[in-house]
């Protein structure tokens, strides 16, 4: 039986790719793991892999396209070797964390159930129509949404449950979803904790389904949760969790809150916040003092203001009920400033005056911004919401200067460049482990400050498609030859657009080095949730009095852009001097 294949992850944060090239066509035979084709993301062009070996029926894609992580790229026809090894192709794997042996009739595939009619295409997950023991996993929660954390479990093992009763709350970034049940059934056993991070797809419950599960589900229609006056959109189901013959429910959430009008009356069941942070049950509006009563905001709220520092408890909601509102903490912000105090958070720029009919004056040309262009806009514009101070010095850097042009040549023989990058690595690490505030992330919601162990440092690279920052891991622990090949490898990489969404993430610290190209000195903007980045300028020749006379010096400028929130102008000038005055005793701090 054909089964697709779909989009997988692509890495953090990343939830589409546009299809740039099909490396295989229709009618091909495919092995496990060979690239079926290209994706650009934000941030690369990686290539998919088959994940199992048959014949390729159908492409439901083209280049051009723009699929979502889950969508169905390709309907695959495994071949025979595949079908006899693994009994069939589209088997739902078994749960990893299956705490007890399962039952031994849990082995047998259940057989697959009719075909629904067109009216039932979202009734729930797919009913067994025999009283086996089955799994349920987690169906899709919304576009774009790839999974979320589990807030609790509504059952215990052995509970009976009747079709659309919730079993687990999920909260994803826009709301607390109730998983209800597709089907009638005794709970045998969760396959997950609360607090858990789950995605589509994943198995969350064994089930023993009743007798009439399967005509339960053949009979009724998509479980209405919510009150008969509510008036919540549907969402498209994720097709991640989606196996042949099996239609995704439709669970009930709360939206946007954008898009509760006026008159929407709200299901108490949804997402709450108190002020202490905990997940709370209760009406809006309830008659308490504010410091004490729950906060009607809903996680998609309630993140932008954590993202922002602004604490809800000063915000005047307008929602039904006085529920907060993202407007309600835009208007917040705009009202009573945020960060640089005149700055708009990401995504929100109503105080930008409309803009001309520049065709009044002349001939325009209007280019809509690729994928990358608007990743690095939303990165620049939360960036600019941190109160930055930057520091500047400079580094005396003959001696390295000298010492660099020496060696250059055996590194040009073996494939790499000995750049300052590399030198500036080494110096930036040594600083950080005297100074590990620096190497820090500002935890706002829980009012701490993380200090990381590690040291990944990530490099700016210029490319022709925009600034891309991989990175390099425990950069600590490598030598100058292996930082310098290492640099050469991911410059290349980035530039040709081939860096994994893996090599993109993680990094502690930044390094921009502007010296290639020219200026003198420059403000790099720190990039979240990092709390400082260096900037390295071009050297030129300076006289320098040495005790008895002047003497040319080769002098390189540094800038060192920090989250004053976190780090004090003191420390700041003697983070950038540690820097500087490694780079000046190279052969001390940096040749280790």
């Amino acid at each position: 039986m054909s089964h697709h294949i779909t989009l997988p992850e692509l890495g953090e944060g990343i939830t589409s790719g546009n299809i740039v090239n099909l490396l295989v066509a229709e009618g091909d035979t495919i092995t496990a793991g060979q690239p079926l084709l290209e994706v650009e993301t934000d941030k690369a062009v990686v290539e998919v892999p088959a994940t199992s070996a048959g014949r390729i029926k159908k492409f439901l894609v083209k280049p051009g396209d723009t699929a979502k992580v889950g969508a169905p790229l390709l309907e695959l026809e495994p071949d025979a070797a595949a079908s006899s090894a693994n009994g069939t192709a589209t088997t739902t794997p078994p749960p990893k964390q299956t705490p007890a042996p399962p039952p031994p009739q849990q082995t047998a595939t259940p057989p697959a159930p009719p075909p629904a009619a067109p009216s039932q295409q979202n009734t729930g997950l797919t009913a067994p129509p025999t009283a086996e023991p089955a799994t349920i996993t987690l169906p899709g929660l919304g576009e774009g949404i790839t999974g979320g954390a589990v807030v609790s479990l509504r059952l215990t093992a052995g509970d009976t449950f009747t079709a659309g009763q919730p079993l687990i709350e999920v909260e994803t970034d826009k709301a607390v979803v109730e998983v209800p049940a597709p089907h009638a059934g005794k709970l045998i056993q969760y396959l997950i904790a609360a607090g858990d991070h789950i995605k589509i797809g994943q198995p969350i419950a064994l089930i023993a389904p009743s007798a009439t599960a399967a005509t339960a589900t053949t009979t009724s229609a998509t479980p209405n949760l919510a009150p008969a006056t509510t008036n919540i959109p549907s969402e498209k189901p994720s097709l991640a969790s989606v196996t042949p013959g099996q239609a995704t429910p439709a669970p009930h959430f709360l939206t946007e809150d954008a898009q509760a009008g006026p008159s929407t009356p709200l299901p108490l069941h949804t997402a709450h916040a108190t002020v202490a942070g905990r997940s709370e049950a209760g009406a809006y509006g309830a008659a308490m003092p504010r410091a004490e009563r729950v906060i009607p905001a809903g996680p998609a709220t309630r993140r932008f203001a954590r993202e922002l520092g602004v604490d809800l408890t000063l915000v005047t909601g307008t929602g039904p009920g006085g529920r907060i509102t993202i407007d309600d903490v835009k208007n917040y912000v705009k009202t009573n400033g945020v960060g640089r105090g005149t700055t708009a958070p990401p995504g929100f720029a109503p105080t930008a005056p409309p803009l001309p009919d520049f065709t009044l004056w002349g001939e325009i040309e209007r280019q809509p911004l690729a994928n990358l262009r608007k990743r690095i806009v939303e990165q620049m514009q939360l960036a600019w919401t941190i109160p930055m101070v930057t520091q500047f010095d400079a580094a005396d850097i003959t001696d390295l200067e000298t010492f660099r042009k020496r060696n250059a040549p055996a590194f040009k023989e073996r494939g790499a460049s000995l750049t300052i990058t590399a030198f500036a690595i080494k110096a930036a690490v040594a600083a950080l482990k005297k100074f590990p505030q620096f190497n820090s992330t500002l935890d706002l919601a829980r009012g701490e400050l993380i200090l990381k162990k590690y040291f990944h440092i990530g490099i700016a690279v210029d490319t022709p498609a925009g600034l891309i920052v991989p990175v390099i891991r425990d950069a600590d622990k490598k030598t100058l030859a292996q930082l310098s090949f290492e640099l050469a490898e991911l410059a290349k990489k980035a530039r040709e657009r081939k860096v994994t969404p893996n090599e993109l993430q993680g990094a502690t610290f930044t390094i921009s080095n502007l010296g290639g190209i020219g200026g003198t000195q420059f403000t790099p903007l720190v990039n979240p949730p990092q709390v400082a980045i260096l900037g390295i300028s071009r050297g030129e020749i300076q006289p320098r009095w040495n005790g008895a006379a002047f003497e040319p010096r080769l002098i390189m400028p540094l800038s060192v852009s920090y989250d004053h929130r976190v780090v004090d102008g003191a420390d700041g000038a003697r983070f950038t001097r540690a820097i500087a005055e490694a780079l000046e005793n190279y052969a001390a701090d940096l040749l280790i």
